[in-house]
């Protein structure tokens, strides 16, 4: 909800895009502050007469015969405050690696593969919102056993998860450095942290995956090969980095076509230049879109879906590391000797499997 000079209005998020639904688009300004009031109260812990400093809570609601969270944040704009309200649906977060991977079994191998290790880092990269913390807690839910002990260090625990121990920074509790260190003192066999944020973090996450702790963590980079010089500029030495990271995961978030609505789609060779299609494919392939229906609201699109980068660490890269190699001597290695799955080929392969329309897969190819 969002506060205007003489109005304010809602907009609501579906697939990723913002919407003005009718009926919303203008409130009238005296009730904003009271609607904003009854959204602090509902969540027990804002505070009414707070109006200038940003705050945050949750509201539990009963809908449907269950329980449904909402994260709400207030910030202070120049017309009053704005109000975010999120819903953590924790069934549909908390999803099957299969799920999330699309049922590609040469990634969800790959995927499995690494965060079945006993030590080492794996790192998750991407926009807010790419799904990171998704794929994350369901990697969590698939290795645990009662014989491991698992810990996660997060900034705001959103979804909370059986069995496992799971830690919240705060200003009482300390920084997101001290909390890893308790943590790895801890004696974990897995230790999640929800960003490497600064040095002393991301030294002590990496020198505990070093010592035989399994770590997963996350890192804002655009791309996987930039993850090393990212920790480079942090002041991690190379020979940490070669010796810790074990595979680095790419996300996006991508626009998936309505399966109610699903289409044959006729595209000409000049529209799907520059795919890496065969002549064959060209000539023989079947491809879809989303036409619009009342499922979709006219849009096409229905939910969204992973495109997904693996960059799996082997001798050679940690070597050509250690090495001090440029990124473009790095690029050579990882194409000529490493498991490299791109966006652009995650892509490519979605639209042909009619989950992506073309639209979407120009997104990641030009």
């Amino acid at each position: 909800m969002e506060p205007k000079k003489d109005h304010s209005s809602v907009r609501f998020r579906k697939d990723g895009d913002l919407y003005l639904v009718k009926g919303y688009e203008k409130i009238p300004k005296q009730l904003h502050q009271y609607i904003v009031s009854r959204f602090k109260t509902l969540t027990g812990t804002m505070k009414l007469d707070i109006t200038r400093n940003p705050q945050d809570g949750k509201i539990v609601q009963r809908i449907q015969d269950k329980d449904v969270v909402f994260f709400a944040l207030t910030l202070p704009t120049i017309h009053g405050e704005s109000v975010n309200l999120e819903n953590i649906d924790t069934e549909h977060l908390q999803i099957s690696i299969d799920d999330f991977f699309s049922n590609d079994k040469k990634l969800i191998k790959i995927f499995k593969n690494n965060i079945c290790k006993n030590d080492g880092m794996i790192l998750f990269i991407g926009p807010t919102g790419c799904g990171k913390s998704t794929l994350i807690n369901s990697a969590l839910t698939f290795i645990y056993n009662p014989k491991l002990r698992i810990i996660t260090v997060e900034d705001y625990v959103k979804i909370q998860l059986d069995n496992i121990e799971q830690l919240q920074v705060s200003h009482v509790t300390g920084t997101m450095a001290g909390m890893t260190r308790a943590a790895c003192l801890g004696d974990p066999d897995v230790v999640y942290i929800s960003t490497l944020s600064d040095y002393d973090t991301a030294f002590t996450a990496i020198e505990h995956a070093m010592k035989g702790c399994l770590l997963f963590s996350t890192l804002y980079v655009n791309s996987s090969i930039d993850v090393i010089s990212r920790l480079l500029e942090m002041g991690i030495k190379d020979f940490m980095i070669g010796t810790a990271v074990r595979c680095v995961v790419n996300l996006r978030l991508a626009r998936r076509i309505c399966p109610h609505c699903k289409e044959k789609a006729a595209y000409s060779k000049t529209d799907l230049k520059g795919l890496g299609l065969t002549e064959d494919e060209l000539t023989n392939k079947v491809f879809y879109r989303g036409k619009g229906c009342s499922k979709c609201g006219g849009t096409g699109i229905f939910g969204r879906i992973a495109i997904i980068e693996i960059f799996e660490f082997n001798k050679n890269i940690q070597s050509s590391i250690m090495k001090g190699y440029d990124r473009k001597e790095l690029i050579k290695v990882i194409e000529k000797d490493c498991v490299y799955h791109s966006l652009t080929e995650d892509a490519i392969n979605k639209f042909k499997s009619g989950l992506i329309d073309l639209d979407t897969v120009r997104m990641f190819t030009l």
